[in-house]
């Protein structure tokens, strides 16, 4: 049986993934129940970014996320997302570098394997991004039961 400290460890390398995928669908996702007792406009800002970076990165002129910039970015949301998850753990450093380092490592992983469905099996770019968009938010809708 899972405790609840193993399921925030859970929830913090699978949200530090998405947000690998998507810098902006982790917060996103975990916007309303993290900044709760914040402002409430915060929540639909998240979404409306999220939105926005789910439709942007299927564009041509989209770079690598693989890049300094892009790459940083999802890091540092992975980072955040796993200080926040991990906050009242024994080590929120370490909540929040195992949620950058497993964007860092989702960003990475999932750039080859889109590179590879498209350029080898010929998948259409807009597809595997629709598809990857799909994982994503179906891992992060799991993965919510999982956090507490």
């Amino acid at each position: 049986m899972r405790t609840r400290e193993t399921n925030t460890w859970l929830g913090i390398a699978g949200f530090g993934a998405i947000a690998g995928l998507r810098t902006a669908l982790a917060p996103a996702l975990l916007g309303e129940r993290l900044l709760a007792s914040g402002p409430g406009m915060a929540p639909r800002v998240l979404k409306i970014l999220a939105g926005v970076e789910l439709l942007l990165d299927k564009m041509p002129f989209a770079g690598a996320r693989t890049r300094g910039l892009p790459l940083a970015a999802r890091a540092v949301s992975g980072g955040l997302i796993g200080f926040l998850l991990g906050r009242h753990s024994r080590s929120p450093a370490g909540a929040a570098l195992l949620g950058a380092s497993t964007a860092v490592g989702a960003a990475v992983g999932a750039y080859h394997l889109r590179k590879q469905a498209t350029q080898r099996l010929g998948v259409p770019n807009v597809l595997a991004g629709m598809l990857e968009d799909g994982l994503a938010l179906l891992a992060g809708r799991a993965l919510l039961a999982v956090v507490e």
